[in-house]
This record gives C-alpha cells, structure tokens and sequence, in this order.
C-alpha cells in the first residue's frame, strides 16, 4: 500500500492512484474519528454526575481537570515517547503501540458500557437551532431590558439544558 524504497532519492517511484486514495480515505477517516469523538466526551463526562447532590460541583470540576490533564499527558508521550520509538525502533511498534493501547481503551469502553449514565436525547438540536434563528432574526432591533427577569424564560423546554432549571444570561455576547 506503499511505494517501494528508494534508498537513493534519485528516480523514486511515485506512489499510484490507489495508493494515493487509501491514503486521503485514511485522512478522512480519521478527521471524521476525530471529529466525532472529541465533541462528544466532555458532555459525556458531565452527564456522569448528579447534580442535585452537595458537593458535586467541586468533584465534577476536578474530573475535568483530570480528563485535560491526561489528554495532555498522552499528546506529550505522542510527541515524544512514539516518536522516539518509531526512530529508535521502526514504524511498525510507533504504531503498533499506539493501536494496542487503543484497543484496551475500546475493550474498557464496552466492558465499562453498562455503568454508565445515559441521557436520551430530549428533542431535535436542529429545531433548537431553527427556534434560534429564527428569534435572533425578529428580534435583532429590539433593545435588552435591564433586568434578566424579564427575558423570555420557558422553564419546561429547557429543563434538560438548564443550569438548575433556568438558562444562565450573560451580556458578554451582545
């Protein structure tokens, strides 16, 4: 799936066509991985903590603080660690390590599935944005009372999404 060697960088073979489309299908591939997964595991991390109890908020911070820590700590040992090996060793262990310990993760995953918590989706993300856009549209020339409390509030739709039942307001995105 790879050109052959050239050893003497003179009168190299390029690599073919289908060569070439396994490569930007693995690109693609990966950035739509990459693209799926990141997203979703802060969120999914949230949910893990009930709210209602005290002193959660602190645990939940520190969990946090614990995930970014180790997405650190693995983007240094990937810039560091495999690197080293894939010069020192060959490519094949550069990657072939980083696939093993992927597949633990996997295994982890799936073994540790039914202790997880889980939210069903409360409605469509698509209408929410519509709704949105379409009241940022009617009411871009309106001015914004001083008062929070009279802003529009519907504390049965945004229940799920809400910080103790009531949307938080900020003036920092006017």
């Amino acid at each position: 799936m790879r050109p052959p060697p050239c050893p003497t960088q003179v009168n190299c073979q390029k690599a073919n066509s289908s060569q070439l489309s396994i490569f930007f299908i693995s690109l693609v591939l990966i950035s739509l991985g990459s693209g799926g997964i990141r997203p979703c595991v802060v969120p999914f991390l949230g949910e893990q903590f009930d709210m209602s109890k005290k002193g959660v908020a602190s645990r939940k911070w520190s969990i946090f603080n614990w995930y970014f820590f180790f997405m650190g700590i693995a983007s240094l040992s990937a810039l560091t660690i495999v690197v080293y090996i894939q010069d020192n060793t060959g490519w094949g262990w550069g990657f072939g390590i980083p696939t093993i310990v992927m597949l633990l993760s996997i295994v982890a995953f799936v073994f540790g599935s039914p202790f997880y918590k889980t939210e069903k989706p409360k409605g469509s993300p698509m209408v929410r944005l519509a709704q949105v856009i379409v009241a940022a549209v009617k009411k871009r020339k309106h001015t914004l009372p001083n008062d929070p409390k009279f802003l529009y509030q519907n504390r049965e739709v945004d229940a799920a999404i809400a910080l103790e039942g009531r949307l938080l307001h900020t003036n920092d995105y006017k």
